[in-house]
């Protein structure tokens, strides 16, 4: 788990409701938040597949980015963390 805020939160803090999207190698889904009922968008990584095509800089890139940026118009990333199983990553994202 990796703390990017205040908190530490694993995907066992939120309840799944629907997919919201998906791409080439993650998916996003919409999560509540079981503690405060907040909104948030869950983005699901492959990383069996980042692994195989050699993704992770870009990846780590866009965490790094996400983890940095703080605007208006941008989504901004609350934490990012490994599930258990080890086999996919996710991020936690809001919209301000």
């Amino acid at each position: 788990m990796i703390l990017v805020g205040a908190q530490r939160r694993s995907i066992r803090d939120y309840e799944i409701i629907t997919l919201l999207g998906s791409g080439g190698f993650s998916k996003v889904v919409l999560g509540r938040n079981k503690m405060d009922g907040k909104l948030y968008a869950l983005k699901i990584l492959d990383r069996a597949f980042i692994k195989k095509n050699r993704k992770e800089g870009i990846i780590m890139n866009e965490r790094n980015i996400m983890a940095s940026t703080d605007h208006p118009f941008l989504v901004k990333m609350f934490s990012s963390f490994k599930t258990v199983n080890k086999k996919k990553k996710k991020k936690i994202l809001k919209k301000n």
